[in-house]
C-alpha cells in the first residue's frame, strides 16, 4: 500500500515536552505515527482478503460456507473441507479461530487497536535515541506492524497455494454479490444528507470541516484511539476518489463497529453476552447484527434523539452502514468504484455522525438530571434550562478534553 498522506495533529509538546523540535525529528516522529496506522489497515485488509479468498475457493469446490439464514459462516467451521495445504490451513485457525490468536476477530470487533500504545515509546525514541532508541527497536509481538506481518504473509502464502492447485475465477467470488450494498442503495447513500460533506446547497466546506473537527475532539475525549481513523478515512474522502480511497474506507469501517459498540454501552444497553456452565461464566461481544447490537431495541435507543419524522431514516442509515462495514469485513468488496467509494464512505460517515450525536444527548440528559437534583430537586420548570446549560457544558467539556493541545499538556 503506498503511503497514505494526511494530517496527523502532531505538536513539538507532543515529541519533546514542550521544547522546540527540529523539523527531521518532527518528520521521522510523523512517519512512525503514518506507518502504526498502515500497519493496522494493511493487517485489517489482509485478514478480509484472506476470508475473500477462501470463500471463494469454497464456491469453486462446493463447499458450504454458510450458516442457518444465509449469513457467513465461520471460516473454521469448513476450511477443513477445502483443499488446501494442511500446514496452511493451521496457519489460517491460528489467525481466525478463537482457540489460536484469534487476531480476525479481534480486528474485526476493533479490540485490537494498538496504534496508540506505541505512540510514547516511538516518540522518545525519536527525541532522546541513546536512552530509548534501544527499547523501541527491541521486537514487540503486539505492534500493528508484526499483527500486519503475520496477516500478509499467510494470505501471500494461501495466494501461493490457490495458484498451485487451482485457480480461481471471476465466477467464483459471486458469493459476495449478496452481500454488498445493491446499485440503489449506493446511489441512496450518495445523496442522504450529512453535515460532513460538502454539497452544492448543503454544507460549505468551512461548516463540514467544522463538524469533522467538532468529531474529531468528541473522538479523542469519549473514545480516544478510534479519532485518527476517522480523520484519515475523512480526508480520503474529501481530496476525491484515488488510490487511498480504498485503504482509507476500510480504516472507517474498522472503527465502525468500535463507535457502533461504545455508543450503545454509553447508552446503557448491554454489549456482553454471557453464559456459565457449572461453575465457569462465559462472555462474549454481542455481535453487530440483528440479533446483537443491531436489534431493534438498540437502533430505537440510538434514533430515539432524533425528531420523529427523522428516524426511519436513520434506521435506514445504520442498516446500511452496518451492511457496508460487514461486506468490508468479509471481503465481499470484489469491485471498487467512485460510485461505490462515495455511497459506502458517505454512509458510514453520516452515520458515525449519528452515533455521536446519540451519545452526546444521552451526556447532555444526564447532566441535565443532575444538574435539576442539585440545584432545584422536586421542583418543575426547568427542564428546558437545565437541558441547555447542560448540553453547553458537555459541549464545552468535549471541545477542551478533545482539544490536543490540552491532551498533550495534560
Amino acid at each position: 500500500m503506498r503511503r497514505i498522506v494526511a494530517h496527523h495533529h502532531v505538536s513539538p509538546t507532543e515529541v519533546q515536552g514542550g521544547a522546540n523540535v527540529p523539523p527531521a525529528l518532527m518528520q521521522q516522529a510523523r512517519d512512525l505515527s503514518y506507518l502504526r496506522y498502515e500497519h493496522s489497515l494493511n493487517a485489517y485488509m489482509a485478514v478480509a482478503a484472506i476470508e475473500q479468498l477462501l470463500r471463494s475457493c469454497a464456491r469453486q469446490q462446493n463447499v458450504n460456507d454458510l450458516r442457518a439464514g444465509g449469513l457467513p459462516a465461520r471460516v473454521g467451521d469448513w476450511i477443513g473441507d477445502l483443499n488446501c495445504d494442511p500446514g496452511l490451513v493451521a496457519r489460517v485457525r491460528e489467525l481466525f479461530d478463537s482457540d489460536g490468536a484469534n487476531v480476525r476477530n479481534r480486528l474485526m470487533h476493533s479490540g485490537l487497536l494498538l496504534t496508540e500504545s506505541g505512540r510514547l515509546l516511538d516518540n522518545l525514541a525519536v527525541a532522546y535515541p541513546t536512552r530509548y532508541g534501544v527499547a523501541a527497536a527491541r521486537q514487540r509481538p503486539h505492534t500493528p506492524e508484526n499483527v500486519a506481518h503475520l496477516a500478509l504473509e499467510c494470505l501471500r502464502d494461501l495466494d501461493a497455494d490457490i495458484q498451485r492447485r487451482r485457480a480461481i475465477g471471476t465466477q467464483d467470488f459471486s458469493w459476495s454479490q449478496r452481500w454488498c450494498l445493491t446499485l440503489p442503495e449506493l446511489q441512496f447513500g450518495r445523496q442522504v444528507f450529512c453535515d460532513l460533506i460538502p454539497r452544492q446547497g448543503g454544507p460549505t466546506v468551512a461548516q463540514a470541516i467544522d463538524w469533522q473537527r467538532h468529531l474529531s475532539r468528541y473522538f479523542s475525549a469519549v473514545m480516544p484511539g478510534l479519532g485518527q481513523f476517522f480523520r484519515l478515512a475523512y480526508v480520503g474522502f474529501v481530496q476525491g476518489f484515488s488510490h487511498n480511497s480504498f485503504p482509507l474506507l476500510h480504516g472507517l469501517g474498522m472503527v465502525f463497529e468500535a463507535i457502533y459498540r461504545l455508543t450503545a454501552h454509553l447508552l446503557g444497553l448491554p454489549i456482553l453476552c454471557s453464559t456459565h456452565s457449572g461453575d465457569t461464566w462465559y462472555f462474549q461481544y454481542r455481535m453487530l447484527d440483528d440479533d446483537g447490537l443491531h436489534g431493534s431495541e438498540y437502533v430505537n435507543r440510538l434514533v430515539e434523539y432524533l425528531e420523529p419524522q427523522e428516524r426511519d431514516l436513520a434506521r435506514e442509515v445504520l442498516r446500511l452502514a452496518v451492511q457496508a462495514r460487514n461486506a468490508l469485513a468479509h471481503g465481499a468488496v470484489v469491485q471498487f468504484d467512485e460510485p461505490t467509494h462515495l455511497g459506502m464512505a458517505h454512509l458510514l460517515l453520516k452515520a458515525t455522525q449519528l452515533l455521536a450525536g446519540a451519545g452526546e444527548h444521552r451526556m447532555t440528559r444526564e447532566c441535565a438530571w443532575y444538574r435539576w437534583q442539585n440545584l432545584h430537586p422536586d421542583q418543575h420548570g426547568y427542564d428546558q434550562a437545565d437541558w441547555l446549560a447542560a448540553e453547553e457544558e458537555v459541549l464545552h467539556n468535549i471541545d477542551i478534553l478533545g482539544d490536543p493541545r490540552n491532551r498533550l499538556a495534560s
